[in-house]
């Protein structure tokens, strides 16, 4: 978890540890916002023009919505995607072009998302990549 950091709001409680390399989410409660538990890899430099290409590895014990985005500290989004995390590993990538220079952060959102409340997840975070493509 090198260059990670992980957040937990006072409305959520979860539990963030490295299993196997890999950052495993243990989530009792996901609080009342999308950002009330949460992953982030922060002061990336980005630069306009480019595409960048998002990859990571990603499962859950209990089938849910995971969102990612790429924003800066004013919470400007560069990317955002939600999608439906299932319980089988699986390898996820997304292209984005930045539309300026900025010090972004990475985050995986993981508090209250469509259908909540969820049975106390298990979610695991595993090779991510953020690369030029």
């Amino acid at each position: 978890m090198n260059f990670w950091s992980s957040y937990v709001h006072y409305d959520a409680q979860a539990v963030v540890s490295n299993v196997n390399d890999a950052t495993k989410l243990a989530i009792v409660s996901e609080g009342q916002e999308p950002w009330s538990v949460l992953l982030e890899q922060g002061n990336l430099q980005l630069v306009k023009g480019q595409t960048y290409q998002l990859t990571f590895k990603a499962s859950s014990t209990v089938a849910r919505p995971l969102e990612v985005t790429v924003e800066n500290a004013a919470y400007t989004r560069y990317f955002s995607e939600i999608f439906e995390l299932g319980t089988e590993e699986k390898t996820y990538q997304f292209d984005f072009t930045l539309g300026q220079d900025d010090t972004a952060g990475l985050k995986f959102l993981l508090g209250k998302a469509a259908g909540s409340p969820f049975a106390a997840p298990d979610v695991t975070i595993d090779d991510v990549k953020l690369e030029l493509k």
